[in-house]
């Protein structure tokens, strides 16, 4: 399990780096996901987030239920709503993504670089 979060320079755009077992066979995980979610939620400074897969990430409905979860309440903010990039998706997440459908609704890139820098 790896995941973490960070400013990207001063600019309000976070990124939330995802690497390890996003599933249910890994409470640990979860519980850290869940945390991470409601920091981020919570954070009125956050104007932009990429989620980004860093390395292999295994994840299943229950860890990308928590991760669409998060981009679906940070644009439904009533102040500040922030729309959600992905970076990097490949594997299994990429596989769980497409399957249900959510693929079209967030823009995605193929490097943090060129996601930044289209913010």
């Amino acid at each position: 399990m790896a995941q973490r979060y960070y400013e990207q320079g001063n600019t309000g755009t976070y990124v939330l780096e995802l690497e390890g077992d996003f599933t249910d066979r890994d409470k640990e995980s979860m519980q850290a996901l869940e945390k991470t979610v409601n920091e981020l939620s919570k954070n009125p400074e956050l104007k932009r987030l990429i989620i980004y897969q860093k390395g292999s990430v295994q994840i299943d409905t229950a860890g990308l239920g928590q991760v669409v979860g998060l981009c679906a309440s940070l644009y439904q903010r009533k102040v500040n709503p922030v729309k959600a990039s992905f970076v990097g998706l490949d594997g299994a997440f990429y596989i769980l993504f497409e399957r249900c459908k959510i693929g079209n609704v967030f823009e995605k890139y193929d490097t943090l670089e060129e996601a930044i820098k289209t913010g």
